[in-house]
């Protein structure tokens, strides 16, 4: 496991590189940024695949951070609808997860057969 972070500035969209078959990002927490103004609110977007997709909204006294469990095998960009930036943090499992999950699904066979 190895830290990751990301600040998106306002009105920017932060592309966010995974190597396709080599390392997961698990995204966990989503925060405002430094000093956010009164009643700042943004909306955090993610895109995928050109979709965007709304993960949460901060908002100042009522929501500063929320947790997500995004677990990302490709590239992404992130932006918001805020005038604060906005701070992502996870942490990257590397290495092949092909691998993992061809061990996992050999394993959960292996235990099926044993309870029959």
């Amino acid at each position: 496991m190895e830290f990751w972070g990301v600040k998106v500035p306002s009105g920017k969209t932060v592309p966010v590189g995974v190597a396709r078959g080599t390392e997961i990002l698990h995204m966990t927490q989503v925060s405002l940024g430094n000093n956010p103004g009164t009643n700042e609110r943004a909306t955090v977007l993610l895109e995928v695949d050109k979709k965007r997709y709304a993960i949460g909204t901060l908002q100042t006294g009522h929501c500063d951070h929320f947790q997500v469990d995004l677990c990302l095998d490709h590239d992404v960009s992130v932006s918001h609808t805020g005038k604060t930036e906005v701070y992502l943090v996870g942490w990257w499992q590397r290495g092949s997860h092909d691998e993992d999950q061809a061990e996992g699904e050999e394993q959960g066979a292996a235990g099926a057969e044993a309870r029959t």
